[in-house]
């Protein structure tokens, strides 16, 4: 199975999408943008080098899973977890999914936002809710056979700014899958974490 690790120093300059538009429409918008970009991404001869991968730690915040995933043409189902400390000034937190298909031609991004929801969304559950204050992503990452792909995701204070001591977000994966059928891509669960104030 393919894993995706993706390192939230601030390292490299990548860039953020985010909702467009006003009210609900241009909310739920977004969700299409998303797979737009999803099956849009080819390969970067630039990627970033791999940052290293940190043994989770609590740092004094919390974290867990919830929602739920379905599995994918190749079983799974993906699962989201963190690397590193949940204390922000430690520089090292990270996400990682993993049980993800073994295409190594494919791409998946880490989507994050405030507002928890569970419903049914492409081949799985969309555990993010597109409505206010919204849901954003990082850049693609593509999957790989080797094992895990390290990559760093925040590099300006603008990109990191979110993300601040004491905040509350929720993190999930998005994934190609068209092997599957039906919207041909797929969700892991879904992550909460409180940083360590």
């Amino acid at each position: 199975m393919l894993h995706v690790v993706l390192a939230l120093a601030p390292m490299m300059s990548v860039g953020v999408a985010t909702p467009q538009g006003g009210g609900r429409f241009g909310q739920v918008n977004v969700l299409q943008e998303f797979r737009n970009a999803l099956f849009a991404a080819q390969p970067n001869p630039n990627e970033p080098p791999e940052p290293p991968d940190f043994p989770p730690l609590l740092g004094g915040g919390s974290a867990t899973n919830y929602c739920q995933a379905s599995p994918h043409s190749f079983g799974g189902p993906a699962s989201i977890t963190w690397s590193g400390s949940l204390d922000l000034s430690a520089n090292t937190f990270g996400l990682k999914s993993s049980a993800l298909p073994p295409v190594t031609a494919s791409f998946g991004m880490f989507t994050y936002g405030q507002v928890q929801t569970n419903i049914p969304f492409a081949n799985g559950f969309l555990c993010i809710s597109p409505f206010n204050p919204g849901i954003f992503r990082f850049r693609m990452q593509p999957l790989t056979a080797s094992g895990n792909v390290l990559n760093s995701i925040v590099a300006t204070p603008a990109e990191y700014a979110p993300f601040t001591a004491g905040s509350n977000w929720n993190f999930q994966f998005w994934y190609r899958n068209p092997q599957a059928g039906g919207a041909k891509f797929n969700l892991s669960n879904g992550l909460n974490v409180t940083f360590a104030p």
